[in-house]
């Protein structure tokens, strides 16, 4: 199959760090994989080998017209449908809907660490702090 380089080098990192490592092909016509293991050797997280992607199939992806989606009324929303809204809706410069719904969501779930952080980037946005 192909020739197996082996690094068992340890990185133990917080979710706000990242680390990086770069290493010499010794075959440099070859095709690389580079997989992420958890510390039992199980596959963790990813593997990725040079060249090749990761396409949705094409029967997956429907062209032309896309169904709309389909927003709930307000007292059956979510947490996540208010964000989805006002995120939306200050993206298509609606900004002072997109505040209001931003913070409708605050009220209904005044502990949501992303309603306030995307309440905050709102207001932010428009000076109003």
């Amino acid at each position: 199959m192909g020739i197996s380089i082996w690094s068992r080098r340890k990185l133990i990192c917080s979710r706000r760090q990242h680390g990086r490592a770069s290493y010499k092909s010794p075959i440099p016509q070859r095709h690389f994989t580079f997989e992420l293991h958890n510390a039992k050797g199980a596959l963790f997280a990813w593997r990725q080998t040079e060249g090749e992607y990761d396409w949705t199939p094409e029967s997956e992806i429907h062209v032309g017209p896309q169904q709309a989606d389909v927003m709930l009324t307000p007292d059956e929303r979510t947490e996540d449908d208010w964000l989805q809204l006002g995120t939306r809706q200050e993206l298509n410069g609606e900004v002072l809907l997109g505040s209001r719904n931003l913070h409708t969501a605050l009220s209904r779930f005044p502990r949501s660490f992303v309603a306030k952080k995307a309440s905050g980037r709102l207001a932010a946005s428009v000076l109003s702090f």
